[in-house]
């Protein structure tokens, strides 16, 4: 049985998955106006190139440090450590933003954070066991929420933000679609967790069913955000690790002298692959390379009961592939164990093909946000997952008598999955610029387009 992994705020179990455990707090209470009429001026301030209106009220800003250190109240801690990345990540990137919109090119951050950000910043932090900077579960997605109507559901286009950048409908279709995907984490703890208390066809097909709705959500992100417009607000999401064009220097926490190295808030701060990675052991799979330091370096970027259950994930399934092949007899096993490949794989793919839309064809900036190279990151993992299908592929050739069609037609999927793969990192090596529109076309050619 999967235990139950909680700091508070975040319960890692089948009521509430990934989400948090109450509907965020969409202000602060009035002992924190000041703070509060920022972040409500904060896109206004930001999407402002002529005038740096946000140094102003900084400067002006209260240090709220001891005024927090009375606080026990897990959902208020959250919402303050939202407002502070918020501020933070706005303050450090202005600079930034403000070149990009004038040559095309991310310009250099600021380098020092002032004291009145930097000390509750890093106390809220710490008090969370989070790193101090825009980070993806607290302050950029899962902790910034609201529901527009209370009666309904988490379906993105009934959910604003808190706090945001640019404020515009792009930007908020794009973050809460990942709200979006997370609302049937609740079902993917559940189905899991049975599944390991029983081995059975009817539990797999479950878990397959939750993913199917989860990457019927993720397509989502194709209507809620339009591509041409990532660009306005995705520089105030990035990170100083990894990121030395804007960051070459780090940046000092004021009234430290030494600086410090973050990375930036990502999609692959999410914990839902890592999960299934650990469960399915697609994680046996990972090379033994640079980006899968990356990889495990970007899962330390997570609330503490998410890292609990990925480790504990990681420690006690070992084997559980073994285990499921062995009681197949007819090929359902394997069936039902590569149609979740599969849609792992979708996740995956269809993340990369946001990165060659939304990233590769708007800018020739080579960094994600979250610090790691854009043309390897993504296709490293995917790698990984063919190779958990493969494994499938081969056990499965003692059933194919049962149903030949069914996996001839695995097989082809399969083969178009592989040629895909390499057909766009034979584009992506033979040109120092790469051709991303081309890269992205092959996705149809090769029947594995998302949108």
């Amino acid at each position: 049985m999967i235990p139950k992994f909680t700091d508070g705020y975040f319960s890692v179990d089948s009521e509430h998955g990934f989400l948090p455990i109450h509907e965020p707090l969409s202000q602060l209470p009035t002992n924190f106006l000041n703070l509060q009429n920022i972040l409500d001026t904060l896109s206004n301030d930001l999407m402002n190139t002529e005038n740096d209106l946000l140094l102003e009220k900084i400067s002006t800003l209260q240090n709220y440090l001891e005024d927090i250190k009375l606080i026990d109240d897990k959902l208020l801690l959250g919402a303050l450590y939202r407002g502070y990345c918020f501020l933070a990540s706005g303050y450090l990137l202005y600079p930034s933003y403000v070149e990009f919109c004038r040559t095309g090119q991310y310009g250099l951050g600021r380098e020092r954070l002032p004291i009145n950000i930097a000390q509750p910043l890093i106390y809220l932090a710490e008090t969370l066991d989070v790193y101090p900077f825009l980070e993806y579960s607290y302050s950029y997605s899962l902790g910034n929420y609201v529901k527009r109507d209370k009666t309904k559901g988490l379906d993105y286009e009934n959910l604003s933000m808190a706090n945001h950048f640019s404020g515009t409908v792009d930007e908020t279709g794009f973050i809460m679609v990942h709200v979006d995907i997370n609302q049937h984490t609740p079902d993917l703890i559940k189905y899991s967790d049975l599944l390991l208390e029983t081995y059975n066809v009817e539990n797999l097909n479950n878990i397959l069913l939750v993913l199917k709705r989860m990457n019927e959500s993720r397509r989502k992100m194709w209507k809620a955000s339009r591509w041409e417009h990532y660009n306005d607000f995705r520089v105030f999401i990035m990170g100083i690790k990894g990121n030395t064009r804007i960051f070459p220097n780090g940046v000092i926490y004021e009234p430290e002298t030494e600086p410090r190295y973050y990375r930036g808030q990502s999609g692959s701060q999410d914990t839902i692959i890592p999960f299934l990675d650990n469960f399915f052991r697609v994680c046996d799979y990972y090379p033994k390379n640079e980006l899968t330091e990356y990889l495990m370096d970007m899962r330390s970027y997570r609330p503490k009961p998410f890292r609990d259950i990925l480790d504990w994930i990681a420690k006690n399934n070992s084997g559980f592939i073994d285990r499921l092949l062995s009681m197949d007899t007819d090929g359902d096993i394997c069936s039902l164990l590569f149609q979740i490949y599969k849609q792992i794989y979708e996740f995956r793919n269809g993340h990369w093909q946001f990165v060659q839309k939304y990233i590769m064809s708007t800018t020739k900036y080579p960094v994600a946000t979250g610090g790691t190279p854009i043309t390897t990151w993504l296709p490293n993992q995917i790698v990984a997952t063919l190779q958990a299908m493969r494994r499938v592929l081969n056990e499965a050739e003692k059933y194919h008598h049962y149903d030949k069609n069914l996996w001839l037609h695995y097989e082809e999927d399969f083969s178009n999955m592989i040629k895909l793969l390499e057909e766009q990192i034979k584009i992506l090596n033979s040109e120092v610029e790469y051709r991303p529109n081309e890269v992205f076309s092959l996705n149809s050619q090769f029947k594995q387009s998302d949108n």
